[in-house]
């Protein structure tokens, strides 16, 4: 007993003397310590956690999914019919006093009745519902609105004047990883202009903050506060963190926040071409003469490439006076360009240099404009899991060209529980059901009707220009 209580007195004593030092100037780590505590007390306000109910029709034709197996519980919807599948979450932030939010377009695609886990500057939590002002498949972004209580206002981050990312910098990670609302992470900025592939136009913030599923959305800030990007992805095996993820820059937040709290929507050009960029295995083995643009893979057909005599093939040197040098500065160049109106382009064709006028569309899709507008009644086809449109003489021109003129267009997905999403994409467009032809919503819920619940559907769709079949499973 003697013996035993020594040892404790003696391993006390360290503990006792730190309590003594109390007093004592604080160390670097210690000030490091208080200075990450106050940084999150003041990030956290601005912080929501966002969920999203996500719907797969109704309650005769789900019987045999059993969402609440799958989910953990279902809802009954009197009103419309439907059953809640799940529920989707993520994160997002507040940027702005009276109520927008900035999260990823993945977050908030083909779901509904949005609603935002919100701090309030007084103090008080609340759940707020949200209403969606736009998104943008592009750079993965959407801005969502929140009405503050009556005499409540929000803390937010300021997107005006954000600060720019370095590499080596500490990077503090915010959100809600697997539902955990309002965590907090820390690490450092591995890389800055970061593509994740040669061919991406984007480019990201990378980071080894400890990001999981559930932080997408969060903003990502510096050791002032300063939102430096929102997180959006990760690169892992497990599906888990591995010590890489990326952030979309604020940069690139803030121009796509300008442009859909103005328009609702990104105006963005296209030539309508497909391109890849140029390694020396390509110009190579494609006895390439060229070795400074991108390469014309694809040219759509009635597009703005193909009116001006683009072939595949042809490298694109030089647009509107500016040398191409990469994927990113083609995009961006290409992008920032005014639609419809003529610029000069230079292409090189094996050992020729040609002058073109190439006439831009307007990027941007139709499908991406209305998943904000899509409604239970009109857009939703429950045996398929989809939300899709009507295909009109207009859609070819706003989204990619379609082979034919008529079909069904997929918005969106409403849920991944029976219909794989390799099944059935946003932006596929369903010509047929089991051979017969499929000319609106009205005709394809008329098709399916006739197709027994017990029986797997075949559908004729097209994917970037390409016909197939896919088979949808029983119901």
């Amino acid at each position: 007993m003697r013996f035993r209580a020594c040892l404790a007195a003696f391993l006390a004593l360290p503990l006792s003397a730190a309590y003594a030092q109390s007093s004592a100037p604080k160390t670097s780590l210690a000030q490091f310590s208080d200075d990450l505590q106050a940084l999150s007390a003041q990030v956290l306000p601005t912080v929501v956690r966002i969920t999203a109910q996500v719907y797969v029709g109704d309650h005769e034709d789900n019987s045999a999914i059993n969402p609440t197996a799958s989910t953990g519980g279902s809802t009954n919807l009197p009103d419309t019919g439907l059953v809640t599948a799940g529920t989707a979450q993520g994160s997002g932030v507040l940027v702005s006093a009276d109520g927008y939010i900035l999260t990823n377009a993945h977050v908030i695609a083909g779901s509904a009745r949005l609603r935002a886990e919100v701090r309030l500057l007084s103090g008080k939590q609340r759940s707020l519902p949200v209403t969606r002002v736009g998104l943008d498949e592009d750079t993965d972004l959407a801005v969502l609105k929140a009405e503050p209580p009556e005499g409540e206002e929000f803390a937010f981050l300021d997107i005006a004047h954000p600060p720019s990312a370095h590499q080596g910098q500490i990077a503090v990670a915010f959100g809600s990883p697997f539902g955990f609302e309002r965590s907090v992470t820390m690490g450092i900025v591995s890389a800055v202009r970061r593509q994740s592939s040669p061919d991406d136009p984007r480019l990201w913030i990378q980071t080894d903050a400890a990001v999981n599923p559930g932080n997408s959305g969060g903003p990502l800030v510096d050791v002032r506060g300063g939102l430096i990007g929102i997180n959006t992805l990760i690169y892992s095996e497990s599906g888990g963190n591995e010590g890489i993820a990326l952030a979309i820059p604020v940069e690139t937040a803030r121009s796509v926040y300008n442009a859909i709290r103005k328009d609702g929507h990104v105006t963005r050009s296209t030539f309508s071409v497909t391109t890849h960029a140029l390694s020396r295995d390509l110009t190579r083995g494609l006895g390439l003469t060229g070795t400074q643009g991108v390469l014309v893979e694809d040219v759509w057909p009635a597009g703005s490439g193909e009116r001006a005599g683009i072939l595949p093939g042809d490298i694109v040197q030089e647009v509107n006076g500016k040398k191409i040098t990469s994927i990113i500065n083609y995009a961006q160049t290409v992008a920032a360009l005014e639609p419809k109106k003529a610029v000069p382009v230079t292409i090189l064709r094996g050992d020729k240099t040609l002058a073109l006028k190439v006439e831009p569309d307007r990027a941007g899709s139709r499908a991406r404009s209305l998943t904000s507008d899509i409604s239970f009644g009109r857009n939703l086809i429950p045996r398929l899991e989809i939300f899709g449109i009507t295909v009109d003489p207009d859609t070819p021109n706003e989204w990619n060209p379609i082979r034919s003129p008529q079909g069904v267009l997929v918005v969106a997905r409403s849920s991944a529980l029976r219909v794989a999403e390799s099944s059935l994409r946003p932006h596929d467009v369903i010509h047929a059901v089991n051979g017969r032809p499929v000319i609106s919503i009205e005709s394809l819920r008329r098709e399916l009707a006739q197709v027994p619940n017990r029986e797997a559907v075949v559908l004729q769709i097209e994917r970037d220009g390409n016909l197939s079949y896919v088979v949808v499973p029983p119901a």
